[in-house]
């Protein structure tokens, strides 16, 4: 049912993207070879592990060792991610297969040391690429502006999307049988009860 919502919505947004001029082949007219090389493959290869690494320590709160496993489960999202733009059936599951893939790669550095992990911030600090805060802010900014159908459809597939994301999660985590009775408890822990807590304001220069 989810599904059956979600590509309409996406191929909706298409269309009013193209109808806008906000063909990939316009973008790249007006993007230097860098912006080129991080905002398409290999480019997000690279970038997404060492984004999802980052913003584990600095934006959630996670430990030294949840900023290692993050540049894993990185490039476990990225893997998908470069597999969803080849194979379209990979795409259309995309948000769901990653949220699963991540939730269940977590569960094992916080089954093998539960004290000095934190499950939410490697698990969204993985996912951050895949969350919808910008497309709620624009869709806002669109309904405000007086594009309704525009903003509506782009409102209701970050809706649909973030659901996506967070069933996918929980499913990943109800599936990690290895990792124990009690991983709902140590997941739902806050990152600050864990050893080796990291939460320095110097962080936030680099960003």
């Amino acid at each position: 049912v989810i599904f059956g919502i979600v590509a309409p919505l996406r191929a909706l947004e298409q269309i009013q993207q193209f109808e806008h001029g906000h063909s990939e082949e316009h973008e790249k007219e007006n993007m230097t070879s860098f912006e080129i090389f991080y905002r398409r493959f290999p480019g997000r290869l690279v970038l997404m592990p060492i984004m999802s690494a980052t913003c584990t320590a600095a934006y959630f709160g996670g430990t030294w060792v949840d900023f290692g496993c993050s540049l894993v489960l990185g490039s476990v999202t990225s893997a998908i991610h470069y597999l969803s733009s080849k194979y379209t059936d990979v795409g259309l599951v995309q948000d769901l297969l990653v949220s699963i893939v991540v939730a269940i790669l977590a569960c094992i550095p916080m089954a093998l040391d539960p004290e000095g992990t934190c499950f939410s911030a490697q698990t969204l600090g993985a996912l951050f690429w895949y969350l919808y805060g910008t497309a709620f802010f624009t869709s806002l900014y669109e309904i405000q502006s007086g594009l309704l159908l525009t903003g509506t459809t782009r409102l209701f597939l970050a809706i649909i999307n973030s659901y996506v994301l967070a069933m996918g999660s929980a499913l990943g985590l109800w599936m990690s049988f290895f990792a124990g009775s009690d991983r709902f408890e140590l997941a739902g822990r806050a990152c600050s009860e864990a050893t080796n807590y990291q939460m320095n304001d110097l962080w936030f220069l680099f960003f």
